[in-house]
């Protein structure tokens, strides 16, 4: 009788590497993402707030600048305008003392009309000061001032020929341009908040609504049942992504069965 020796079983060693890439790979799988950062709803309020907040910003103080230069050119103007009476009373004066008798009643005259820093300044051919309504010290421009300026023919002057000019402080016209700033940047405010609420609705109502429904019928689906996303007026993509999250679904019951 001849002893046959069984045939020892032989067994196929998986390779390390393998293996640790199979482990890794599941342990990426169970592994859930991070749940630090904003919900997308929020990130797209937030960056579309902001978008409409540097637009609105930027356009109101370009307008409000625009604003701001015809209104100084408009004051000019009317500053320039009233030098003619006082143009055409110095050409028809006869002495340099009638000239600023002419400056000074002028002057204390619009000063009388709530004008507390108007003066009047007359210049000789060479540029020299000849008079000023108030006082030679008030002469001196300021970073900060309404002029006009008007041209003048009188043998008493240097060269026969003068500059008349006006100037005017722009406290009252800085105020009323930072009023209207104030005005403007409080409307921006409220747009801006109006805008904020009225995108949040929407995309709570097209994004941030049908995307929760999908992550619970994932939710479902990983427990075992089946689950089914509405339709409802949500976005082409998020339709296309409901009835091919549906069509899997569908069909991994009926594997399952």
């Amino acid at each position: 009788m001849i002893d046959v020796e069984p045939h020892p079983t032989t067994t196929k060693e998986v390779p390390r590497a393998v293996s640790s890439v199979h482990d890794r790979h599941s342990n990426d799988v169970d592994l859930a993402p991070p749940r630090a950062g904003l919900p997308l709803g929020v990130v797209l309020g937030i960056t579309i707030s902001a978008l409409v907040t540097l637009v609105l910003g930027g356009l109101t103080g370009l307008q409000l600048h625009r604003e701001g230069r015809r209104e100084l050119a408009a004051r000019n103007g009317l500053l320039a305008e009233s030098l003619a009476p006082v143009a055409a009373e110095i050409e028809q004066s006869e002495s340099l003392d009638e000239i600023l008798q002419h400056l000074r009643s002028n002057a204390s005259a619009e000063i009388s009309r709530g004008r507390s820093d108007f003066n009047l300044i007359l210049r000789d051919g060479d540029g020299r000061v000849v008079g000023a309504g108030v006082t030679v010290a008030a002469t001196l421009p300021t970073t900060k001032s309404l002029q006009a300026q008007m041209p003048v023919r009188s043998a008493l002057l240097a060269g026969g020929r003068g500059t008349l000019t006006a100037r005017q402080g722009d406290s009252s016209f800085a105020a009323e341009m930072a009023s209207r700033r104030r005005v403007a940047w409080i409307d921006i405010g409220i747009t801006v908040l109006a805008i904020i609420i009225c995108v949040q609705l929407t995309i709570y109502v097209l994004v941030t609504r049908p995307l929760n429904h999908l992550l619970t019928s994932i939710h479902k689906v990983e427990l075992g049942y089946p689950a089914m996303l509405r339709q409802g007026d949500i976005a082409r993509e998020l339709r296309w992504l409901a009835w091919r999250f549906h069509l899997m679904s569908a069909k991994l019951t009926n594997s399952a069965r």
